[in-house]
């Protein structure tokens, strides 16, 4: 990209927590770094390439995170992120990233997403709040799905027949 086309993402990133955080050299290192992917909704799902983890900026669009199940994990949009689960915790990508509008993400290479947190305290707590923030949000989907968690009154359908402790069930 040339000085010119560098402008638009660097404005972008200026106004987006935590990039707004880092020095200008850091943000046009960035702009320099990023690649541009369009996502079509009738695509359906996120492709990922597993051998190049990334941070997914949303420029413009929607998605959905599922889990394997296909409970909903978060909702994407505009100034927002997925993939630094996979690029924090290392594993592999499990969650399914469904295309809800057609989208124009930014992807920032896991070094440099590395380096930024390495160079940058704000940058590595943002990210690492999110994350915890992810897995606990995650976990309350997954509680409302088990029965061991629910109430009992919850799980009635109707009030039931009671009698006395001493009579015989005959």
């Amino acid at each position: 990209m040339n000085a010119s086309e560098l402008q638009p993402v660097v404005q972008f990133l200026q106004k987006l927590v935590p990039f707004d955080t880092l020095a200008e050299d850091a943000l046009l290192r960035c702009a320099k770094a990023v690649t541009v992917g369009y996502y079509s909704k009738a695509s359906g799902y996120v492709t990922f390439n597993i051998n190049t983890p990334k941070l997914y900026m949303v420029r413009s669009g929607a998605f959905e995170v599922r889990d394997p199940q296909g409970v909903l994990v978060d909702r994407v949009g505009e100034g927002e992120f997925f993939g630094f689960s996979t690029l924090l915790s290392g594993e592999k990508v499990v969650n399914k990233v469904a295309i809800l509008e057609d989208s124009l993400v930014y992807h920032l290479p896991q070094t440099l997403f590395d380096k930024l947190r390495s160079e940058s305290r704000d940058f590595d707590q943002f990210f690492t709040r999110a994350f915890a923030k992810r897995l606990r949000h995650e976990g309350r989907f997954k509680a409302k799905d088990l029965t061991t968690t629910s109430r009992v009154s919850t799980l009635m359908s109707s009030i039931p027949i009671v009698i006395d402790a001493h009579a015989s069930v005959t």
